[in-house]
């Protein structure tokens, strides 16, 4: 089967004629021998979706070709007659195909105009954009999960910076500076643009452009600096924050999908949510845990209903922590990660993991030294502890074994940092080839 342009179920062609409605006649061509011919002609119209041929044993207008802009009803009666539209397209393009590491999900179906998403597992990002549109019977792009390599910007302390570096192991390159000192913001990557938003006295968001440079993108609804932010189904989503002085947003939500600028205020949080960390845990779920205010909760969230549900509390308390979804390709375990941060009294090397199956938590070793304000990213089947503050400002980088649920060092940052921006990007959106 095959759609018309104007909505019509048919193969390329079927047998009768369109009526004449109105002005829905563009013209009449003579001494057309050929239905293709005619397709062509339609085709090189621009103002025909469908055509009507009449064969040499039509009863009227024998071998004649009439386009029409419209084709509300047609004559199934005529003789030597075939109707079509200018192209042939299959009705539905069928799912895209399968991702290694990633999943597909097609909501609406995968016919005409009909959009899917690709998840990528963590630690591994799409090379292209992730939301694609089923049309003339192809997708619109047909993008691949490639292992992710981290891509970190600013920092607050010791002192706020333009810095921007990316990291991987072997990989350790500085990029071309941010157009301001940014600390306390967040970045992620959202259906193929890297976008960098608010911090200390600002309302600006940034996107990095192909000559990796920073421009404006858009302004947040509210304040945001201490924020946290998730990126789903092709949209990015702010959550809370402190707002400078205002306490007001620290529960409210925004969201945009790029490259619209426009930001369209969300639901609510469950409550006041600053320097705590988000985990995306499925296509439309997260997870909140810690924060200044509520150190120890543990809150799921769905960005779609908005529902909230209260999960098992955290063993230890937690502010300025770094927290990463985890899915284990080996064992299926899937769980979310956390590690540092600050516990009240003082910075931490613990961290703890929630089974997602159980709903508990468990410990999981010490980081090699404590980490107030850490980032914890996965790439490809690693998992990274980044940066923070202990005695000092670090640079110093810890890695964590899942099988034996331990950290050691690894290879260290440029650069030193405390509440960095840390995302996952693909190698060909900092100007590399695919790892």
């Amino acid at each position: 089967m095959f759609l018309f342009s104007s909505g019509v179920s048919t193969s390329c062609s079927i047998r009768g004629s369109c009526i004449t409605e109105g002005d829905n006649l563009v013209e009449t061509i003579m001494d057309v021998l050929d239905e293709d011919l005619c397709r062509e002609l339609c085709l090189q119209n621009a103002f025909c979706s469908q055509y009507s041929w009449f064969d040499m044993t039509a009863t009227i207008t024998k071998n004649s070709c009439s386009l029409f802009s419209s084709c509300e009803e047609l004559d199934l009666t005529c003789q030597g007659c075939s109707t079509g539209p200018p192209l042939c397209y299959p009705e539905d393009c069928q799912t895209p195909e399968q991702q290694k590491h990633g999943d597909w999900f097609c909501p609406e179906g995968t016919t005409m105009d009909t959009t899917c998403h690709l998840e990528c597992h963590p630690g591994y990002v799409s090379d292209k954009r992730t939301v694609i549109t089923c049309h003339l019977g192809e997708w619109t792009s047909s993008p691949t999960c490639v292992k992710a390599i981290a891509l970190i910007t600013g920092r607050l302390d010791p002192s706020p910076s333009t810095t921007v570096e990316i990291y991987g192991e072997g990989i350790h390159k500085k990029l071309p500076d941010l157009p301001d000192n940014r600390g306390w913001h967040s970045l992620d990557l959202v259906d193929s643009y890297v976008l960098l938003c608010g911090g200390t006295w600002t309302t600006s968001c940034l996107v990095l452009t192909e000559s990796l440079q920073w421009t404006d993108h858009s302004t947040t609804t509210s304040p945001r600096e201490r924020h946290l932010s998730i990126s789903m189904m092709g949209q990015l989503h702010l959550l809370g924050g402190a707002g400078w002085e205002d306490p007001s947003t620290r529960s409210t939500t925004e969201h945009l999908t790029p490259p619209s600028p426009d930001w369209i205020s969300g639901f609510n949080l469950l409550e006041h949510t600053w320097v705590a960390c988000a985990a995306k845990i499925g296509p439309e779920e997260f997870i909140v845990t810690g924060g200044n205010e509520h150190p120890i909760d543990v809150i799921s969230y769905n960005v779609v209903t908005g529902a909230s549900k209260k999960l098992q509390n955290l063993k230890t308390p937690r502010t300025q922590h770094g927290c990463t979804y985890i899915r284990d390709s080996n064992s299926k375990f899937r769980g979310v990660l956390l590690a540092g941060g600050f516990n009240g009294h003082s910075a931490t090397s613990s961290s703890e993991m929630y089974d997602m199956e159980t709903g508990e938590w468990s410990d999981m070793g010490n980081l090699t030294t404590e980490r107030d304000g850490v980032s914890v990213i996965v790439l490809g089947e690693d998992i990274f502890a980044m940066g923070g503050k202990s005695s000092s400002y670090l640079s110093s980088v810890d890695k964590f074994n899942l099988t034996s649920k331990s950290w050691k060092s690894g290879e260290d940052m440029l650069d030193i940092g405390w509440l960095r921006g840390v995302t996952g990007v693909p190698p060909n959106a900092v100007g590399l080839g695919q790892n």
